[in-house]
């Protein structure tokens, strides 16, 4: 589109479906793109008045680019999180001269704010045609509601799978295929962001390391269900069995050359030949999707609900010891490979207190409420927005069906927190600080949440792959 465009402007959005942020940007930048459009026409309609030829093409071109569906255009352009929305002149995007292009960065994620900006960069005033978020909400769930299942590819990049819609139900265990599929998805998006040209040396480097310590904590701690184990007390399970396979390939000399880290020989294509995790193929992916964690709407839960999930089914299978580690690794992770740059600026700033590692449960706990915190935190969004699932609403989670005596008739704080010295209430705080510990709103009893999470989150007790 853009190669044969004669627009003035473009302006395109990379982003990646299962991102959040991008979840929550699609109705904000479908009514930039209406309001683009009424833009394009007022302009097409004073030439005319002024006895003028009206534009070939509309002055600002606006597209989208999914990069998951197509990882390289996005790579070649730099993008390196989602949502990316960049703006130039139609000449510099057909030369491709990325450096001469600017990215809209806005602190708040929605028209008005993008609205603005072109205003003080490009001084093009969309004012006049703005278009409301009343305007636009309807049609918006109107093209989700009409969504038909996908047919997916058979690779490592269909990992973000839309599956069919599911009806809200009351689990009692945790979904270890989904944690599977999050798993293949999170290394997927590793190992593209490695084999970016635009990776420099230190973070290669880094981020080898960091996948390589991944992969050899799934090794010792990816929840396989009992009987994958076999009769053998030598026998690996065939998860971490494969994990361990590629912590041992990150981990060796393969990627060195001439002193360099030389990433080329994690190209997901390339991976994909020789690496099957837990040995299944990767057609399976696509075929099945997600299971327990597919949304009513294309991109809602997935990859966010399968990563929670690996968190804590991790975090269940660790020793006092080690727990603290196993959280380090990977919050690192997280930090340095999830996309989602909103998402991940907000889970960095969460604190990790002494009290939150001093054996395995502190460590549970420390999960759960951050997984609460960030349920809160975009539920607010959603609330904004409008644009949250319907069926699987964001609340504290677990829910009273779920786990009845994990909430308590609430009482004075200064009791609760002589329950336990890790307990994770933390003292009120404004909302604009986003990286604080969730206020608690409901009163939990901390040894039967800790109790419900290692029910949970058992391999015994998880549903299987």
């Amino acid at each position: 589109v853009i190669s044969s465009t004669t627009s003035k402007y473009v302006m395109v959005e990379f982003y990646a479906p299962w991102c959040p942020h991008c979840q929550h940007f699609a109705p904000e930048y479908e009514r930039l793109g209406l309001t683009v459009s009424r833009f394009n026409n007022a302009s097409n309609a004073a030439r005319s008045r002024a006895l003028q030829p009206p534009f070939a093409s509309p002055a600002i071109l606006s597209a989208t680019v999914d990069c998951v569906a197509h990882e390289g255009i996005c790579q070649d352009w730099g993008v390196t999180g989602f949502p990316t929305l960049l703006w130039g002149m139609r000449e510099d995007w057909q030369a491709r001269a990325g450096d001469r292009l600017k990215q809209i960065n806005v602190t708040d994620p929605t028209t008005e704010a993008v609205e603005e900006w072109l205003g003080k960069e490009a001084h093009i005033d969309l004012s006049e045609f703005h278009v409301s978020r009343q305007e636009v909400m309807p049609f918006f769930r109107t093209q989700l509601a009409g969504t038909q299942p996908q047919a997916l590819p058979s690779n490592l990049s269909s990992l973000p799978a839309i599956g069919l819609p599911v009806l809200p139900h009351t689990a009692s265990a945790a979904d270890l295929w989904d944690v599977q599929v999050a798993v293949g998805l999170l290394i997927h998006n590793a190992v593209s962001q490695l084999v970016n040209e635009h990776v420099d040396q230190g973070a290669a480097t880094k981020g080898r390391a960091v996948l390589a310590n991944f992969t050899s904590l799934l090794a010792r701690r990816f929840p396989e269900h009992p009987d994958a184990f076999g009769a053998k007390a030598s026998h690996t399970p065939p998860c971490r069995e494969s994990l361990a396979a590629l912590s041992r390939r990150l981990d060796g000399t393969t990627g060195i050359t001439a002193g360099k880290v030389n990433n080329s020989d994690l190209d997901p294509d390339h991976l994909e030949q020789g690496w099957q995790l837990c040995g299944t193929p990767w057609v399976d992916y696509g075929e099945r999707g997600w299971r327990s964690c597919r949304g009513t709407w294309p991109g809602k839960r997935g990859f966010a609900c399968g990563l929670w999930t690996l968190f804590h089914a991790v975090a269940a299978q660790a020793e006092d010891e080690d727990a603290a580690s196993d959280l380090h690794i990977l919050h690192t992770t997280v930090s340095t490979f999830f996309d989602c740059d909103e998402c991940r600026k907000h889970f960095e700033q969460i604190p990790v207190n002494p009290e939150d590692l001093v054996n395995r449960q502190a460590v549970q706990l420390w999960w759960w409420r951050t997984h609460n915190n960030v349920n809160r935190r975009v539920k607010s969004f959603e609330d904004r927005l409008q644009d949250g699932d319907p069926a699987f609403p964001k609340v504290q989670w677990p829910s009273p069906a779920e786990c009845p005596f994990c909430r308590l008739p609430k009482r004075p704080r200064a009791f609760l927190q002589r329950r336990a010295p890790w307990s994770p209430l933390r003292p009120e705080r404004s909302e604009d600080e986003l990286a604080q510990p969730a206020k608690e709103e409901e009163v939990w009893d901390f040894g039967e949440v800790a109790s419900f999470l290692e029910r949970y989150y058992s391999p015994a007790s998880a549903h299987g792959r």
